[in-house]
């Protein structure tokens, strides 16, 4: 895959577990243990944005995001690539582990 694409897929994926068909109910699960893989993923795409928008803080400024206001990043390091690089397989290793 490539892995631009993994940016889409992932706020898509966290966009569609935001509509569930199920009721919602005011009582608290039996269990905190294993969450729902919809919680799963919209914990995952969470991380994602914040890992990513600390790593491209222009991006994050395009959403609105102002946490990462003033800050440079010098994406023609080495250690950059590797740092976006190891996001992006990150999460997608996370991403294949959510039971669907």
């Amino acid at each position: 895959m490539n892995l631009v694409k993994i940016p889409v897929c992932i706020a898509a994926l966290a966009l569609l577990s935001a509509c569930s068909t199920e009721p919602t109910s005011s009582a608290p699960a039996t269990t905190t243990i294993a969450s729902s893989p919809a919680e799963q993923l919209a914990t995952l795409a969470e991380r994602y944005l914040d890992e990513n928008f600390a790593l491209n803080p222009i991006a994050a400024a395009r959403t609105g995001e102002e946490r990462y206001y003033g800050m440079f990043v010098n994406t023609l390091t080495p250690s950059y690539r590797e740092r976006e690089r190891a996001l992006q397989i990150d999460t997608l290793d996370a991403l294949k582990k959510i039971d669907a």
